[in-house]
């Protein structure tokens, strides 16, 4: 053998070590060759007892003929004679014959593809001294699998169960003489199918797949495959969710672990190869576990498998969960389009030429109210952003519906909570109400009994009217009247506004007190913002303060 071809083959196996570092399935069919005794020389295909012929490239003659012993020839073409064994050796008794010596017969050398795969196994030059002969440097590799190779595992997981369930049938057709076209070409749409996924392997219908006796216990292994399909769609629907909810997801990821766990086990019973997939899944859990945080309680490890019995059972238990996932998915769908909407409608009410204003607004209503009743709180962020800016805007109306109320009182709170300069007012424009209303009120006090005291509202409103100064008492539903009496007997107090729309029914009161100590009480049924408040005043009270003026 020349050295050229040496050298060459030396390149090709090196070549092929590197891809065996990279290829699951390659890795798995010298797994299968080394149990096969290729590897480690345990048979000899020629030699073997079930091997009648070999081929004729094996013989180098044109046509296969039954093994033969091969006695060795001479130069001459003639056999070699094996020499006259010695009749007596030093010490032995005269006469006695001495027996021939056992020379062992030369093992035949293993055939080229042995010796290929002998080559591929061995640890690559580079990784010997991060690995030991036991434990080739590429099995220590760890397997990565990302979240958007779930729906291609899914995929195959369905073929390899509807193949599973062909290998169940195909012993009982091929029995038939008239269905073996028929097994011919679901063969061949079964390898078609698998072609056109990308790293899929049909170890069940390739000629190395375990014959059983019973082959219907492919069933089983199919239903294992189906339910470990289901399992990897719910947790595929789980993770694509921008804010995946925390009980499916820790449901989806428990299921998933007894789904390729009993899938593991149903294999190793009937002794099938390691399935890709499976091994696939069981990375990709041990990553995404350890990745967010969540807990799996079971079948991960070798001493707590799951029972591929139970398949039947689990598919529909995944089939709850799924239907849970799904209708959790349409909800947020439904309330994504309603806050669209809700949007939308506020931008209308805004709009300048707006005729229907009060139409307008009763979309919006209606909008909130279905918020609401499907289960968004009235403090969310996504409900209050859109109504801040019309939070002094809302009809004069004491007959909201109680969802609005409930988050009128949120988006008070909100304001509230805000320092003036997380929340800077727009600059003021002075109407000719707000300058009515400063030439009657400025120097002088006025007191503001409702809601929640937003600070940017406050400076506005003493600044607009030149308040000195301004009293804003929190209109708190359990806060007794009696307690704002001190306030308006106050001398340099000389108008008291009531925000009805956030102050209880019982703060009506107040106007005894105000009749008592003469002080003009304004109602004030809309927001805080200087015009609304200078137009209620001048309506309700502009007589009373000119007379005080």
């Amino acid at each position: 053998m020349s050295s050229d071809w040496i050298d060459a083959l030396a390149s090709l196996m090196e070549r092929v070590a590197t891809l065996l570092r990279e290829d699951v399935e390659l890795r798995e069919c010298l797994d299968r060759l080394g149990r096969g005794g290729l590897v480690t020389g345990d048979r000899d295909p020629r030699t073997a007892p079930d091997s009648p012929a070999i081929s004729a490239a094996e013989n180098g003659i044109g046509s296969e003929r039954p093994i033969e012993s091969v006695r060795p020839a001479t130069e001459h073409g003639s056999p070699r004679q094996a020499p006259e064994p010695e009749s007596a050796v030093v010490g032995a008794p005269p006469g006695s014959a001495v027996p021939a010596p056992r020379i062992a017969p030369a093992e035949p050398p293993p055939p080229p593809a042995a010796l290929l795969a002998q080559r591929l196994w061995q640890t690559p030059p580079d990784a010997q001294a991060a690995s030991t002969p036991e434990r080739p440097a590429w099995r220590a590799a760890r397997l990565e699998v990302h979240d958007e190779e779930l729906r291609w595992i899914e995929a195959r997981l369905r073929l390899k169960a509807d193949a599973a369930r062909w290998a169940a049938r195909r012993p009982g057709l091929l029995a038939d003489a008239w269905q073996r076209d028929e097994v011919a070409a679901t063969d061949r749409e079964i390898i078609a199918r698998a072609k056109s996924l990308p790293d899929c392997f049909l170890w069940m219908s390739h000629p190395s797949a375990p014959s059983l006796s019973d082959p219907a216990r492919y069933e089983l292994v199919a239903g294992c495959f189906d339910a470990a399909a289901s399992a990897v769609a719910l947790a595929a629907s789980a993770v694509e969710e921008d804010e995946p909810n925390p009980d499916v997801f820790d449901r989806a990821l428990g299921l998933l672990a007894e789904a390729q766990s009993a899938l593991h086990v149903v294999i190793a019973e009937i002794g099938g190869p390691p399935d890709s997939d499976q091994k696939r899944i069981y990375a990709w859990l041990k990553d995404t576990a350890n990745t967010r945080g969540v807990f799996v309680r079971r079948h991960l490890r070798s001493e707590d498998p799951a029972d591929p019995a139970g398949h039947e059972l689990l598919t529909r238990r995944i089939a709850v969960v799924q239907a849970e996932c799904e209708a959790e998915q349409k909800r947020r769908r439904d309330l994504r389009r309603r806050f669209g909407k809700l949007r939308f409608l506020v931008k209308q009410t805004q709009a300048d030429g707006q005729e229907d204003a009060a139409g307008a607004w009763q979309s919006v209503f209606r909008v909130i109210e279905e918020l609401i009743e499907a289960g968004v709180p009235p403090s969310s962020l996504e409900l209050r952003e859109p109504l801040l800016e019309l939070a002094d805007d809302f009809p004069d109306s004491e007959q909201l519906p109680p969802a609005v109320r409930l988050v009128q009182r949120e988006i008070e709170r909100f304001l509230a909570s805000r320092s003036p300069e997380a929340a800077e007012p727009p600059p003021l424009e002075v109407t000719p109400e707000i300058a009515e209303v400063r030439r009657l009120l400025g120097g002088k006090g006025m007191v503001l009994i409702g809601g929640q005291r937003r600070p940017h509202a406050h400076r506005a409103l003493e600044q607009a009217f030149g308040l000195d100064p301004l009293i804003w008492i929190r209109g708190d539903h359990h806060r007794s009247v009696e307690e704002f009496e001190p306030y308006v007997a106050r001398p340099d107090v000389a108008l008291v506004v009531l925000a009805i729309r956030w102050s209880s029914h019982s703060f009506a009161d107040v106007r005894a007190f105000c009749e008592r100590y003469g002080k003009p009480l304004v109602r004030l049924p809309s927001g805080y913002n200087p015009s609304q408040v200078a137009a209620q005043i001048l309506a309700q009270s502009s007589a009373r303060l000119a007379g005080t003026a």
